[in-house]
């Protein structure tokens, strides 16, 4: 499920990068913890509803790093560049999603009843954006 959600930033995902595009990990991070169930059922318990947000990023930081990393390695999520920290002084890796990744996270997605229409749409208008650009 986490995998899943992380695709499905693509599409639903705030707190990017101004393009809308890019995103950075902590970001990322950031999101899931407040869409995921597994991360959120885990910090409505009384011992580790007092844990602070950016403690809560930072703890599962290293898992989504993994799991970003598994997703790359399958073609579904490039490494774009890097940039300066919001706060801080260090670099942070910016990533994005690809074709392929967005056409995932779509089909994902259209499994949700809700929102199956929509995705559909969008399924259609990236594959027709894909193959025009194929032709010219």
């Amino acid at each position: 499920m986490l995998c899943q959600d992380i695709l499905l930033y693509c599409i639903n995902g705030k707190y990017k990068e101004d393009d809308n595009e890019s995103f950075r990990l902590w970001n990322l991070t950031k999101w899931l913890l407040e869409v995921n169930l597994e991360f959120i059922d885990y910090f409505k318990d009384l011992s580790t509803r007092n844990i602070t947000k950016r403690n809560r990023v930072e703890d599962r930081l290293p898992r989504i790093k993994r799991n970003v990393k598994e997703l790359a390695n399958i073609g579904l999520i490039i490494q774009v560049g890097t940039a300066k920290e919001t706060k801080g002084t260090g670099i942070v890796d910016i990533f994005q999603f690809t074709e392929v990744g967005r056409m995932m996270a779509l089909v994902v997605e259209s499994m949700n009843g809700d929102k199956r229409t929509y995705a559909e749409n969008q399924l259609y208008e990236l594959f027709q954006n894909h193959y025009k650009r194929a032709l010219f």
